[in-house]
């Protein structure tokens, strides 16, 4: 189901579909896109789609660099993530064996063949998925193919390891500052009032983007420490040149 407040924008579309279980993962990373897009334009009330390139919604939905449970409060993800690197790593060890008996002993090997295969039917999406394409590669291509997929791990728990907090939850909210800055005149204001409702543009334009994304974590704290953000660090710049990129249309008020 979708977390409350995404059902506005598209109804049906599970925004961790990409992620677990969607029988098409291509249409449902186009239609998160897509999804995105809407609740961004509905704020910021102009075309955020890029001509059909979803420059804006691929930096707050982005499966390959923000790959893995990391959805829910201080979840880092790096205990699954361990686990499927381990199981890539595996696998290629186990296809290594398999290619040095296959003519001697082939019955032994295609048995380490099934072995992988069980192996990869242990994984969740997006592994899953990748597992499968792995599957289907040609034996010279299998140990490439492996060698990427453990490099692209290593390097997502890397940067798991570097988070604090939510580091998913901290992207987003400073690219969505990001993209406002680009898009708009909007101050990025953060607050509550006494009741202890949520207060200025950007703290509620947060608010319906996590809500959209599936991430439950306490906005205040994120917002804040986006709101402090320097303006000069790498990532804020290079989102920034993204956006602004042949972009000819004016910010809207």
């Amino acid at each position: 189901m979708w977390p409350d407040g995404a059902e506005k924008y598209r109804r049906g579309l599970d925004p961790t579909a990409v992620t677990y279980g969607s029988d098409s993962v291509d249409f449902n990373l186009h239609c998160m896109l897509d999804t995105i897009t809407r609740c961004l334009e509905c704020w910021l009330l102009g075309p955020l789609d890029y001509g059909g390139e979803y420059r804006a919604a691929a930096l707050l939905f982005n499966p390959i660099e923000d790959p893995l449970f990391s959805n829910t409060g201080r979840c880092h993800g790096k205990g699954e993530t361990k686990r499927v690197l381990h199981v890539f790593e595996g696998a290629r060890r186990l296809f290594k064996r398999a290619k040095k008996i296959e003519q001697s002993k082939p019955e032994d090997a295609q048995r380490l063949r099934e072995e992988i295969a069980r192996s990869f039917a242990t994984l969740q999406r997006p592994a899953s998925i990748y597992a499968a394409k792995l599957m289907n590669e040609s034996d010279n291509q299998f140990l490439k193919r492996a060698d990427q997929l453990c490099e692209h791990y290593e390097l997502c728990l890397a940067l798991l390891r570097e988070d604090k907090g939510n580091g998913r939850a901290l992207r987003v909210a400073v690219r969505l500052r990001a993209i406002i800055e680009v898009h708009s005149k909007h101050e990025i204001t953060v607050g509550t009032n006494g009741k202890g409702l949520v207060e200025g543009f950007y703290a509620n334009f947060l608010v319906d983007v996590y809500s959209v994304l599936g991430i439950d974590v306490d906005y205040y704290r994120y917002a804040c420490e986006a709101q402090k953000w320097p303006t000069d660090e790498k990532m804020f710049l290079e989102c920034k040149r993204l956006l602004s990129a042949n972009l000819t249309s004016n910010p809207v008020d």
